[in-house]
């Protein structure tokens, strides 16, 4: 096996990985649906799991970046207060408002990732699947938030 075979393998694992991601998702988004009202807290629990598993690989990638020398603190700095943005919606605002911030911070955490110079290095088959599965990702946050009145929170 060369070094193409490998780099074909670890990106046939990624997208697997990545994929398998939305299953919880989808599955306690149609659930809830359903009914079954708890499983709306495990689909918020599900997405502050994800959400500090991609926020705290920025801290990884800032600090191993190579880089002029400076200081990764872009990167940190949002990291940090993402990661607060996050909890706070998770413990202080109604449900229907929670799940459908979770949504928008998906879409920030991304147009980050775009955005900061450390970020962006990651590999382009990388970057097309975070687009992806972030939008797969927002589209099912934004299902559950209308099924449960995400949005006339924010009218009222």
């Amino acid at each position: 096996m060369d070094a193409s075979d490998d780099g074909l393998k670890r990106r046939g694992w990624v997208r697997l990985l990545a994929f398998s991601g939305l299953i919880p998702f989808a599955a306690l988004a149609a659930i809830s649906m359903a009914g079954f009202a708890a499983a709306v807290d495990l689909f918020q629990i599900y997405g502050l799991a994800i959400t500090c598993f991609l926020l705290g690989s920025w801290w990884g990638v800032g600090l191993s970046a190579r880089s002029s020398g400076r200081a990764p603190l872009p990167e940190l700095l949002w990291s940090n207060g993402l990661l607060l943005v996050a909890v706070a919606s998770y413990c202080f605002v109604s449900v229907a408002l929670a799940v459908t911030l979770q949504g928008i911070l998906f879409a920030v955490i991304l147009g980050l990732e775009h955005r900061l110079d450390r970020l962006r290095r990651a590999p382009s088959y990388y970057r097309r699947l975070r687009n992806q599965v972030t939008v797969a990702t927002c589209v099912i946050h934004g299902m559950l938030a209308a099924a449960i009145g995400g949005l006339a929170d924010f009218m009222s």
